[in-house]
Order: structure tokens, then sequence, then C-alpha cells
């Protein structure tokens, strides 16, 4: 009976320890940040697995270092898409601000728990600091039109060496572009209104080049008109010299008599 009983009690035991003791795992497509308790140790895992007391995983994104604003680590050579938050670009010395929407695409890097505890400033902060100061540096102290121009500029022509600068261990940018459903928009009332006033004097301009060469086109008609005219003059004159005037009437009466069947 005592031999029973330390067999039931181990049995018992084993059973508590595996329904206690250990902590089953997910993490497929993602990276699991495993601690042991009474331990400054950590390390990273993925895959299924069980974690057996003293260890355990971390779900507290405040440890999860330049991730710490996703609700998992990401996987090494995930690519991954990043929303950046609102940027505001003070242009013509401040009179007026821009706000700037942009994404970046890019390939996580290798990192281990040291990076995550040394680099603790999220991914999405580094990336819009350095494209805020980028974009500042840029137009600050240019007019509003040529501050537009020069945003779409940078991000189409100099997107790569936008993406150099952002350059970090955990995460590389490999496409960096305005956010195709925001874009470039006015982050203050008088910015809207110098945008508006942009807008309708490009209008404006549009409207006159077109009147401009709608006179122009009704002046060459004119002009061609005047050219046609005293070529039959002339015409007219060239058959009365030779004809005289009754054989010049009657070479006219002929021409109209001409034109009338064909026609």
């Amino acid at each position: 009976l005592g031999i029973e009983a330390a067999v039931g009690a181990a049995a018992v035991g084993a059973l508590l320890f595996l329904l206690f003791g250990v902590t089953w795992v997910e993490a497929h497509g993602s990276r699991v940040l495993v601690r042991r308790y009474f331990s400054n140790g950590a390390r990273l895992a993925s895959g299924s697995m069980g974690l057996v007391f003293p260890e355990y995983a971390i779900w507290d994104r405040r440890q999860y270092g330049p991730w710490c604003r996703h609700d998992k680590l990401p996987s090494v050579g995930q690519i991954l898409e990043i929303d950046v938050s609102e940027i505001h670009v003070p242009i013509e010395r401040g009179l007026y601000c821009l706000g700037v929407n942009t994404k970046a695409v890019g390939v996580v890097g290798d990192y281990s728990s040291d990076d995550l505890l040394r680099n603790t400033i999220p991914i999405e902060r580094r990336i819009s600091d350095v494209i805020a100061d980028t974009l500042r540096r840029a137009v600050y102290e240019k007019p509003l039109e040529e501050a537009l121009v020069e945003i779409q500029r940078l991000f189409v022509k100099d997107a790569a060496a936008l993406s150099e600068l952002l350059a970090m261990p955990a995460f590389r940018v490999t496409e960096l572009a305005l956010d195709p459903d925001k874009h470039i928009s006015p982050a203050s009332d008088a910015t809207k209104r110098a945008m508006d006033l942009a807008a309708e004097r490009k209008l404006e301009g549009a409207r006159r080049a077109a009147v401009q060469e709608s006179l122009a086109t009704e002046e060459q008609k004119v002009k061609l008109n005047q050219v046609t005219l005293q070529l039959e003059r002339d015409a007219h004159m060239l058959r009365r010299e030779v004809f005289g005037p009754e054989g010049a009437a009657m070479v006219e009466a002929a021409k109209q008599a001409k034109v009338l069947y064909l026609s």
C-alpha cells in the first residue's frame, strides 16, 4: 500500500506539474521573449514549445524594445509595412504648416534579447523623426507651392537616400512613400486658405491661357481669311489684265458654274 500510495502521489504530482509547471506557447510567424524567474537572463524563441518553470513567456509589449507598438515580436526576414504618424512640416519660416502622411516597407533584421533591452525607441518613432528632420531641412524656407513640389520630389527621386538614413539593426527599410490615401494636407487654417488661393490662381491661369489660345485661334482665322481674299483679288486682277474685263467675267462665271456642278 505504501508503494501504491507513493506511485499515486507521484502521478498526481506529475499531473499537477504538467498542468501548472509547463506553459505551452505557439509562436508561428512571430517570436517570443522568454525569461526565467529569479534571473535577468532572457532568450528569443519561435514555433511550438513548452516552457518549464521557472521559464515564462513575456507578453508585456513594453519589453519589446523597438517593437513595443506591436502585439507580437516579428520573425527575422519578415516583410512589414509601417504606418508612420502624420508629420507636421513648417514652411515659409513657420508661416504655414503641412501634414505629411507616409508609410515604410522593410525587412525585419536579426535581433537578440539584448537588442530589445538596449533599443527602446519604437520603430515608428525612429522613422517619423528621420523623415520629419529631412523634410523640415528641405522646405523650411521655401514658398508653399515650391515646398509641395519638393516634398513630392524627395519621395519620388530621393527615396533611396531617405531609406539609407533610416538604417537600424532590427529593420531595413526597402520602400518609402507617401501614403496613397492621405498624401499631403494642410495642417492649419492659414495653410488651407493659402492652398485654396494657390489652386484658384492655377485655375484662373488655365482659364486665361484657354481664352488667349481661343483668341489666337480666332486671330489666325481672320488673318487666313484676309490672305485668302487678297489672293482672290490678286487672281481677279490678273485675269482682267490677261483677258480684259469681259474675259475675266466669263472666267469667273465658268468657275462658279464648275463649283455648282461639283456640289
